[in-house]
């Protein structure tokens, strides 16, 4: 997942690239399940699912579908034969997509279906829901597109009192259809004890009053983890996550950015609600994350938090609430104003929380991945409840003395190169010395490495070379115009010095570039190489 714009670009061919496993139906007992072909043996898919009996299959060949379905409680599943980009299920504008409404648990399963057009709406008794409805069941729903959907509470995907599994689906532009609703993309309520689980979803460009990517209330033991949520809009609050009111949600390593309304707002928590090793950022017209009425209960560990110009990266109201959230080693930075403001406004400091830029490799292109400079590493808290043990990217958590910050776990040698001349500018025929200082800054130790040193001879009277020294391993010039130096391993932190003498024999402008590499991944390319000009004139 190196770049969020990317993800949330792609997501959809990514989505369409699933092919469903075909089942051959058994002709040996006629209690085995049977696999029953849309439209081969009937002409709908709910003429399917109506047929169907417990562990049976629906298998739907590619097409788009003009039809509402029901899994009427059914222990099935439903399954297209080409993924998502070939097949849809077009509600019209009447009603829910898909619904979940029987009691169906986990062996009930949609996959591979682009799900569209539905609305859920009040005047209709039916409010939740617009792309799938879910109410007093917990099915499975995996490698689905959720799109273009309406409804007042959940547009994409609803939730009212059930456990499911909402896993690897991309459920975008979905948009509320009434006044005070909840959850553009994804709503869930289902107090006390219902676990409903939002997992490795890309949530993007949906829309509600609050809770543009996703809202809750009430939503019991609910976990949000290892989401893309993005470019949502909560039109009062939440551009990000709207939580209400006694909601436990465990909201853990997800990428919550670009979302108007801020980032994550939080209103009556109860004991158990936790934000783990979330990368909060470029949320705008709020804070990244915002806690209020209730909310001392709370818990925000390992985040990094990064406000939007003229807001805190994480505000704590004091005027709903007089003791804070417990925050446990957050980076939270503002560039304009403090990080941390309200009554969480003394937390740098305290309890490993820090205020600094978090030196992400390319937030304006959607990568927020951590640069080896980055104060976010090593400073999360490694026994935090609710760790994976794989970052967002799916490479391995503790990479070094800690847990890092966010979602990503810094990996690779962040290499950089400076190069300087002197003098510059310089005399023909005059000694002029090049420095080079390749540095790695981490986390891990960069092995094999490369330095190459080049510079093309564009002088009536060439370049004489005179030495090359290094402050460790070696350099050999190839008797014209380059230099080769390997300089071995670098420890995080260390730095190699290459200095190369030469002298210019004719007037004119030199220039000098060079790069380094080395075994290891670097998250940071752009520094890798390094380039000076000098003028050369007449003595």
């Amino acid at each position: 997942m190196r770049s969020l714009q990317r993800r949330v670009t792609h997501a959809v061919v990514a989505s369409a690239t699933f092919c469903a496993v075909l089942v051959s139906a058994s002709t040996t007992a006629s209690a085995a399940p049977v696999v029953r072909n849309v439209p081969g043996d009937y002409p709908s898919i709910q003429a399917g699912i109506d047929a169907a009996v417990n562990g049976d299959s629906v298998l739907v060949a590619q097409g788009t579908y003009v039809e509402n379905i029901d899994f009427k409680g059914k222990a099935i599943k439903v399954k297209s034969t080409r993924g998502a980009a070939a097949t849809t299920i077009d509600a019209g504008g009447r009603g829910p997509v898909v619904t979940f409404a029987s009691g169906e648990g986990r062996a009930s399963l949609l996959r591979g279906f682009t799900l569209q057009h539905g609305r859920a709406e009040t005047a209709a008794n039916v409010s939740t829901g617009g792309g799938v409805r879910v109410d007093g069941a917990s099915p499975e729903v995996r490698d689905n597109v959720v799109r273009a959907n309406a409804a007042a509470f959940g547009a994409g995907v609803g939730i009212r009192a059930g456990s499911p599994l909402i896993v690897h689906n991309v459920i975008v532009d979905n948009t509320g259809l009434e006044s005070g609703g909840i959850g553009g993309g994804v709503f869930i309520s289902g107090y006390p004890n219902y676990r409903a689980e939002i997992r490795r979803n890309t949530i993007a460009r949906n829309a509600n009053d609050y809770g543009g990517g996703i809202g809750t209330i009430s939503a019991g033991l609910a976990v949000v983890r290892d989401n893309a949520i993005a470019d949502n809009v909560g039109g009062l609050q939440g551009g990000g996550m709207w939580l209400s009111t006694f909601s436990r949600v465990i909201v853990v390593q997800n990428l919550i950015a670009r979302n108007v309304h801020g980032g994550a707002f939080v209103f009556g928590a109860v004991a158990g609600l936790r934000f783990v090793n979330n990368t909060i950022a470029d949320n705008t017209l709020g804070s990244a994350l915002h806690f209020t009425l209730h909310s001392s209960a709370a818990q925000a560990i390992s985040n990094v938090l990064v406000g939007a110009p003229g807001f805190a990266a994480a505000f704590c109201d004091p005027l709903y609430e007089s003791k804070p959230p417990q925050l446990i080693a957050n980076d939270g930075f503002t560039p304009d104003r403090p990080g941390f403001e309200g009554n969480c406004a003394s937390s740098p400091g305290t309890n490993g929380n820090i205020s600094a830029d978090p030196l992400f490799v390319d937030p304006a292109a959607g990568d927020y991945h951590l640069r080896g400079a980055s104060p976010s590493i090593d400073a999360g808290d490694s026994i935090a409840l609710g760790l994976t043990p794989f970052d967002l990217d799916g490479n391995p958590r503790i990479v070094g003395a800690a847990i890092d910050q966010g979602v990503y776990e810094a990996s690779g040698a962040d290499l950089a190169l400076g190069l300087t001349a002197t003098p510059n500018p310089v005399m023909t025929g005059k000694p002029l010395t090049w420095t080079l200082t390749a540095t790695n800054h981490g986390p891990l130790p960069a092995t094999n490495v490369q330095l190459q040193d080049a510079w093309p001879n564009a002088l009536p009277g060439g370049v004489q070379f005179r030495r090359v020294t290094t402050s460790t391993g070696s350099c050999a010039w190839d008797g014209g115009t380059s230099v080769t130096c390997s300089l071995g391993a670098l420890a995080s932190g260390a730095s190699a010095t290459i200095t190369l003498v030469v002298k210019p024999r004719g007037r004119g402008v030199l220039t000098n570039t060079a790069m380094v590499t080395a075994n290891e991944v670097d998250p940071n390319t752009a520094v890798n190489t390094s380039s000076v000009s000098v003028t050369v004139r007449p003595t």
